[in-house]
């Protein structure tokens, strides 16, 4: 026999009545804001048609004075600090003591053992007095390698006040990483020299 319940229809699934209610409510939400929006929008362009040429020439300025102010808010802290570092960079440009003064002194040392020293050669590092050196101009060969890097700085970029202060920043940082620097004075500079050799391949004393 054929069990007649099971050709019953499936019962009627009832709307949530809750569900219905917050869609309706979350449309007509979706509706005001649009709405809303739509008039915040035509009073400015009403309000903004309204005005004459002197209150907008008047608001443009009045803008352009506050871009200008936040602007010079920004830079004055890096301006700052790169003018530090500068004054850092000519106090000790001004201890470089020309070649007619140099006195013998020993090395400094601590405990018997030398003192380690970036060197750099006085003519590169008395032009510090007024600005950072922007080339590689005196006697580079035996420079401090982050010396070399002053002078990249300066040319990876346009001249521009606010990258000059960064310039300057970045290379007070290098130059306190390095710690002491040894200004090495080049009295004379001689070309390599090659030993002659005699025919029996022994070097001529």
């Amino acid at each position: 026999m054929v069990d007649p319940t099971s050709f019953s229809p499936p019962p009627i699934k009832k709307n949530n009545p809750w569900l219905i209610g917050c869609l309706v409510v979350a449309g007509i939400a979706a509706v005001a804001l649009v709405a809303f929006l739509a008039l915040v929008m035509f009073v400015a362009k009403h309000e903004e048609d309204a005005k004459t040429p002197t209150q907008r020439a008047a608001e443009k300025v009045a803008t352009m004075q506050q871009n200008q102010a936040e602007e010079a808010s920004r830079l004055a802290p890096i301006f700052a600090a790169g003018k530090n570092a500068q004054a850092r960079f000519a106090a000790i440009a001004s201890a470089v003591t020309a070649t007619s003064d140099l006195m013998r002194m020993p090395c400094p040392h601590v405990d018997g053992e030398p003192l380690e020293f970036a060197p750099v050669d006085a003519e590169f590092m008395m032009r510090f007095h007024g600005a950072i050196p922007p080339d590689v101009s005196g006697t580079p060969w035996f420079r401090h390698k982050a010396f070399t890097r002053l002078a990249d700085e300066l040319t990876s970029h346009y001249a521009d006040p606010e990258n000059d202060a960064y310039a300057a920043i970045n290379a007070d940082r290098d130059l306190a990483e390095v710690g002491r620097i040894a200004v090495i004075h080049t009295l004379s500079l001689k070309e390599p020299g090659f030993y002659p050799v005699s025919t029996d391949g022994l070097i001529k004393a």
